[in-house]
């Protein structure tokens, strides 16, 4: 019996711990993150703005190079910023991974230590059963540890079953996270791709650029 309630202790601690690691450590991560994104895409549809007034001209100027320039160095640290978004979602991936392995061991067990709770139980479930297993004791020491084992029997298999539903249910929610997780990271190389496109698309813009001015250079 005590090793059945140092287990539960255990077990309580390994989800305590994980839960706070997993939710504090990579929401802080996820938070910072998001808030350099945004700073990134503000920066750059402000410079996108003013390329589209420069355009309007019709004509490449300097300040459309200059613009052009700093658009694609924030590109780049957006970027940036979106891969290392994509390696927390990673690190997250593995920590629920981890977690679901864990909850998956810790699962079986508390029901096999149950699965004997109960069997032990109905070769004991009458009185003089009971009475029997005290009374073959060796001595008096082991046949009070006996009764006493009896008492507390029935609130240790309420335990037992309820670790084994709180442990099923941890378990489920930790699927979906890693679920959760899975789509985000999805859609965070989806729109690394975009991104890498348009860092494309500015670069061959500013080499028209440079292009055009060194043209006109030459005409002057």
């Amino acid at each position: 019996m005590a090793y059945v309630k140092n287990n539960i202790v255990k077990f309580i601690l390994l989800l305590v711990i994980f839960s706070f690691i997993g939710s504090s450590v990579a929401q802080d991560k996820k938070v910072l993150l998001q808030s350099d994104k945004k700073k990134l895409e503000e920066e750059i549809k402000y410079s996108t703005k003013l390329l589209a007034e420069t355009k309007k001209s019709k004509k490449t100027s300097l300040n459309q190079l200059v613009l052009l320039k700093k658009q694609i160095r924030d590109r780049e640290k957006l970027l940036q910023t979106m891969q290392k978004q994509v390696l927390a979602v990673d690190e997250t991936i593995k920590l629920n991974e981890e977690i679901i392995g864990d909850l998956n061991t810790d699962l079986k067990k508390l029901r096999d230590e149950y699965a004997q709770m109960v069997y032990f139980a109905y070769k004991n479930r009458d009185s003089y059963n009971k009475l029997m297993f005290i009374f073959a004791a060796r001595d008096f020491n082991q046949a009070y540890k006996r009764l006493k084992y009896f008492q507390q029997y029935s609130e240790y298999r309420k335990i037992q079953s309820q670790l084994i539903v709180k442990t099923r249910d941890e378990l489920e929610i930790t699927i979906i996270q890693l679920e959760a997780n899975k789509q985000e990271k999805m859609e965070l190389l989806s729109s690394l791709m975009a991104e890498k496109e348009k860092l494309n698309q500015e670069k061959a813009m500013k080499s028209n650029a440079v292009q055009k001015l060194n043209k006109k250079e030459k005409q002057l």
